[in-house]
């Protein structure tokens, strides 16, 4: 019976299958659900007695399949019926809706062997009504499919310019390992009753090996894991190989989990196709797809006069590490943790000028110290008293020149500290958090430039706070 994830095994009856074939359909309507009715009121009343009845429903299941397998060498057909429905009255629609479904298949003349399943379950229809979904799944193919009209762009995870009929598979293949509809994976969320097949295995062996090469040889490649993560998936992979052929839900859910996010990264980088990308900084799209992801051309050149040019450098680095506006995140990550340690950089350079310029501010000469200073005059002799108006003003200045300096540098510090809290938080724990992150900044008033400006700013304020210095010395 599939529960679901082999982390949810403790619910005794989470999904509910049937087996649809001749045999069922020529039993009696009412006798089925009366079957089911007791059965899942015994379950609530006894819970103690789930396994006992729990076997007796798997035993009845067993006689059907076996029911169905003997007519099916007569012509007949089986398919298994997923659903996660569980009150009565919605179990005797599945199985009405699992007939009408199956037969329209056969009209059209998809696939119906043994390895087809059908997944049911309720959505919400138009006006927020409560309607029945569906998809098929054939296990020999790795595809999903349906007997009524489906837009796929639901399942291009946003990506543009899908139009190559091997591309689209592509997708599907990928709702395979991870069914988008409704939020559903569906291997990874039905992985029970299944085997671990050597072919899998192999494949995903084989993925992965040479994920590692190209992360080992390359310095933008495509994987969508860093080299070490990769090398430790590999690792668990090869201990799987113990449970090839045999019906271990948690082998399954492995594979299907690295399978599903090798295959998001194929059809997103449109393999197979002529425009493929081959380097994770590859732009495939024509202008016209692109987005301007900056705000007027000005702006930038504006600030640049202010911040040192260093906006359009992070300007730059910011469209290296979002091209077509796809986050790989491995390079993202790399990004951060360099952008943290240049912060973390500015912010020491920025406390040893803040030390020297409250040092510089303890000179009796400029006042510190507590006493209002010695002055000597041009003949050698000291005099106490106030400055002479000349000095006066120069004195002035250069108290001015540090307090605008140990602004600046306190201004660094905390710009530094800010924007490190900030990379580290949740809108860039994920590389899809991190694209909505972007995707929200780019639609905004002046783009990802507003981005680069913040990044710039630690660094523009450090350097302003050394500009006062050379007043200060003279």
């Amino acid at each position: 019976m599939d529960t679901g994830s082999p982390f949810k095994l403790q619910g005794l009856i989470s999904r509910v299958e049937a087996i649809h074939q001749p045999a069922l359909v020529s039993m009696s309507r009412a006798l089925v659900s009366k079957v089911a009715v007791w059965l899942l009121r015994a379950l609530k009343a006894m819970p103690s007695m789930g396994s006992v009845l729990l076997h007796i429903l798997r035993s009845i299941l067993s006689q059907i399949y076996q029911s169905a397998s003997s007519r099916q060498k007569r012509g007949g057909s089986s398919i298994r019926v997923i659903t996660d429905l569980t009150d009565p009255r919605d179990l005797a629609e599945v199985v009405d809706i699992s007939d009408r479904l199956v037969n329209k298949a056969r009209e059209l003349g998809l696939p119906m062997h043994l390895d087809v399943e059908l997944v049911i379950t309720k959505v919400f229809g138009p006006e927020k009504m409560r309607d029945y979904g569906y998809y098929f799944v054939d296990h020999q193919q790795r595809l999903l499919f349906w007997v009524h009209d489906y837009d796929l762009s639901h399942i291009f995870f946003s990506v543009k310019g899908v139009t190559a009929r091997d591309h689209m598979k592509e997708a599907v293949v990928t709702q395979y390992w991870w069914v988008s509809l409704l939020s559903w994976m569906h291997i990874e969320l039905y992985p029970n009753r299944r085997e671990l097949k050597a072919n899998d295995h192999e494949e995903l062996r084989n993925i992965l090996t040479c994920a590692i090469a190209d992360a080992a040889t390359s310095s933008t490649p495509l994987a969508p894991f860093d080299l070490d993560t990769m090398t430790r998936m590999l690792d668990l992979v090869e201990k799987l190989q113990v449970s090839i052929g045999k019906e271990n839900p948690y082998a399954v859910w492995v594979a299907a989990r690295f399978a599903r996010e090798f295959s998001r990264s194929r059809f997103i980088n449109f393999s197979g196709q002529p425009c493929a990308r081959l380097d994770a900084d590859q732009c495939i799209y024509a202008s016209h797809y692109r987005s301007s992801r900056s705000g007027p051309p000005y702006l930038i050149r504006i600030f640049d006069l202010f911040l040192f040019k260093s906006a359009s450098v992070y300007l730059e680095e910011l469209r290296q590490m979002w091209v077509d506006q796809i986050v790989h995140y491995p390079r993202w990550q790399k990004y951060i943790a360099k952008l943290t340690l240049e912060w973390a950089r500015f912010t020491i350079f920025s406390t040893v000028l803040l030390t020297a310029d409250v040092g510089v501010l303890a000179i009796p000469a400029l006042g510190g110290g507590g006493g209002g200073g010695n002055l000597t005059n041009n003949a050698g002799s000291s005099t106490s008293g106030g400055p002479s108006p000349p000095m006066a003003s120069q004195m002035t200045a250069a108290i001015a020149s540090i307090y605008i300096s140990i602004l600046f540098a306190v201004a660094s510090i905390l710009t530094s500290i800010q924007l490190t809290n900030h990379v580290a938080g949740k809108e860039y724990s994920s590389a899809t958090a991190t694209s909505d992150l972007l995707q929200r900044i780019d639609k905004s008033l002046f783009g990802t430039d507003r981005l680069a400006i913040m990044y710039s700013l630690p660094y523009a304020f450090l350097v302003w706070g050394y500009g006062p210095i050379p007043l200060t010395v003279k």
